[in-house]
């Protein structure tokens, strides 16, 4: 009976989750746009910057991106290789979304920078409002289903 709440209570877990990771996308981009913009430092010292961020902590690309600029990959590479490896909950298009910012980032202009990120940053704003809506509906769903199992479990037995 408690693993079936158990299972309805991490699914609803797994939704939420998803929408905090993308709200700090977003935020991510959102920052990185405009210290870009208002501070012209390399992307390099705007990372350093934001991994120090509270809100930032639990993004694990700043740290792998970092991590990969300190041991000499170029910025492109370095970003590319953090967003596909990273660990968040992000679909296989966010990831590429995010990934394809290698191409812009550190290579291009400073006004092609800034476009690619405001693009990147309003197509994971379109994927956020669905995963709202989605964790509105489907949260109280599968913690409901996972109650009803349990106790259709617990009847069973009895």
């Amino acid at each position: 009976m408690a693993s079936a709440w158990l299972t309805g209570y991490i699914l609803s877990a797994r939704v939420s989750r998803r929408v905090y990771e993308l709200e700090r996308c977003v935020s991510l981009l959102g920052a990185f746009k405009h210290q870009l913009e208002y501070t012209l430092s390399t992307i390099e010292r705007i990372g350093y910057e934001l991994n120090m961020r509270e809100e930032y902590l639990k993004i694990d690309i700043l740290p792998a991106f970092l991590e990969a600029v300190e041991q000499g990959t170029p910025v492109p590479n370095a970003w590319r290789q953090a967003s596909n490896g990273t660990q968040m909950l992000l679909t296989k298009d966010e990831r590429t979304l995010l990934a394809d910012l290698a191409d812009i980032i550190g290579a291009a202009e400073l006004h092609g920078q800034l476009n690619g990120i405001e693009y990147c940053k309003l197509v994971l704003e379109d994927h956020l409002k669905l995963a709202r809506t989605e964790k509105e509906n489907r949260t109280k769903l599968y913690q409901t289903l996972g109650m009803l199992a349990g106790a259709v479990i617990a009847v069973v037995l009895i």
